[in-house]
């Protein structure tokens, strides 16, 4: 596992900081990764009640490949995105909490870490 990449949904965040468990995550493992995207989702998050995901260990890294339209079609932007990226070199791990996007993720090959949903 050192040298692991997972690539988070916000979902998975911000149930972390609403329980104040945030900051185990850089213990756990040496690297987390949004998209952009998410990202945008995790700033946006306190003018819809959710509390603010401060997380400088988590790396923004932009998609190098566009979304495929099956996936862009059946999962929201955030979730989409998770999975493009989980596709790229050195990063296959992926932490959604949707039924959907972990089906998705896991039929495009990525390993998904399993949560109930938010």
């Amino acid at each position: 596992m050192a040298g692991e990449t997972i690539v988070m949904d916000s979902g998975p965040l911000i149930l972390l900081a609403k329980i104040g468990a945030l900051p185990v995550l850089p213990r756990l493992k040496p690297g987390y990764v949004v998209p952009a995207t998410v990202r945008e989702e995790l700033d946006a998050g306190p003018r819809f009640g959710h509390p603010a995901v401060d997380a400088p260990w988590l790396e923004v890294r932009a998609l190098s490949e566009p979304i495929p339209s099956y996936i862009r079609v059946t999962l929201d932007e955030g979730e989409a995105a998770v999975t493009q990226l989980a596709l790229e070199p050195h990063i296959s791990p992926v932490c959604l909490p949707d039924h959907r996007a972990r089906r998705i993720a896991t039929l495009r090959g990525p390993d998904t870490c399993w949560l109930t949903r938010l």
